[in-house]
């Protein structure tokens, strides 16, 4: 990447889905009544807005962010020309939800709207964790999962390497504090 240059990889916030979820929801209940969903301007946050935004430029090739539900973190990545892939250190099934909270965040977005006909968001490779081999390093397991898939050059996460992954996170924290 060079100085002014837009990365071509977005890491979305860990509240994204979240946000996104909420917001559809407010959203379909506007719909249904007809005086309301002509006064809102848009059914996005400013933070969707922005999304939407750069990837409209055309300069986003990949989209990944780690999301948390029931307590335990997973990741969900889209490189541009895949469909979208979906990885947990448990070797949980995404939310039931998460097809539609996509399709509906990124809709008209056509490389990175899921498209009506699939049904599901296919499962990546990511080691399971065990009671003594990895537990409690979902988060660093998800986040694994997407930075590989932006090319980044690390090792993939093993639940029986922990100990030298959690080592890693620590000293990017410090060095960046």
């Amino acid at each position: 990447m060079f100085p002014g240059v837009e990365p071509s990889f977005i890491f979305l916030p860990t509240s994204f889905v979240e946000n996104a979820r909420e917001l559809r929801k407010v959203f379909e209940g506007i719909d249904n009544d007809a005086n309301l969903h002509r006064e809102i301007v848009s059914p996005y946050s400013p933070e969707i807005i922005a999304i939407r935004e750069r990837i409209r430029s055309g300069q986003v090739d990949l989209i990944g962010f780690v999301s948390w539900m029931n307590d335990h973190y997973s990741a969900t990545c889209k490189v541009l020309s895949n469909p979208y892939e979906f990885g947990d250190s448990l070797n949980r099934c995404d939310a039931p939800d998460l097809l539609p909270i996509l399709r509906w965040a990124f809709s008209g977005l056509n490389r990175f709207a899921p498209p009506l006909q699939q049904q599901s968001i296919q499962s990546g490779l990511m080691d399971v964790q065990g009671t003594y081999s990895g537990g409690g390093s979902c988060g660093i397991a998800a986040t694994n999962f997407v930075e590989l898939r932006a090319g980044l050059p690390i090792p993939r996460w093993q639940a029986e390497q922990l100990s030298l992954f959690r080592d890693l996170i620590l000293q990017d924290l410090l060095l960046y504090h």
